[in-house]
């Protein structure tokens, strides 16, 4: 294999990654995968002295940097939060009513409006509503939740996590997951919870 020929193929690569990260819903996984791409596209860029492809995919790189940092460094309390609603929330229904068909694939046999519910809280990233959680709210300070739902483009893990330090703070004591666990196992170890006698808990 000539050295052209190894230069093409990572140029190949890069333009791949590139192209790839277009296809991603989380934007941290979009700026990740590109940045991969840009960066192997700029290394092609220098092994043949292309230097229009350098800078373009030199300044895609710096500028995906930054994003990330940003997005790291955003990831607080003040950029994520949850404010509880009114069950009739004419906004809740409309969010529900909009993502039906997501929710229902990591949610099965969800249903709403319900009467079991007696707690609403509506996820913001900022001013925008990104996510939902419902549940009953019990007397002894525990939440059962039968619905965690995040927007995919936001999917990845920063907002659940502030979510759940937003509950311990409020004081609750436990945390029962009473949807099918099957399609969130993954999501919800990384949360903090724990199987007990088949049940995902997360304690405080």
């Amino acid at each position: 294999m000539t050295s052209r020929t190894i230069f093409e193929i990572i140029g190949y690569v890069g333009s791949a990654l590139v192209l790839l990260s277009f296809l991603m819903s989380s934007v941290l996984k979009l700026r990740i995968i590109n940045s991969i791409g840009s960066l192997a596209s700029l290394i092609y860029g220098l092994l043949v002295h292309t230097y229009p492809t350098v800078i373009m995919n030199g300044a895609l790189l710096i500028i995906n940097i930054v994003f990330i940092i940003k997005m790291f460094r955003s990831n607080d309390a003040r950029i994520y939060h949850m404010h509880e609603t009114d069950l009739k929330d004419n906004f809740l229904a409309y969010f529900i009513e909009n993502h039906r068909e997501d929710i229902g694939h990591f949610f099965s046999g969800f249903e709403f409006p319900s009467e079991k519910y007696n707690y609403a809280g509506m996820v913001y990233y900022k001013d925008t509503v990104i996510g939902i959680v419902l549940g009953i709210m019990n007397d002894d300070k525990t939440l059962d939740v039968w619905l965690d739902y995040t927007c995919p483009e936001y999917r990845d893990f920063s907002a659940g996590k502030h979510v759940y330090k937003q509950f311990g703070d409020e004081g609750l004591k436990k945390i029962i997951f009473k949807a099918d666990p099957s399609k969130s196992i993954a999501y919800l170890e990384k949360m903090g919870f724990t199987k007990e006698n088949d049940i995902f808990v997360k304690n405080y």
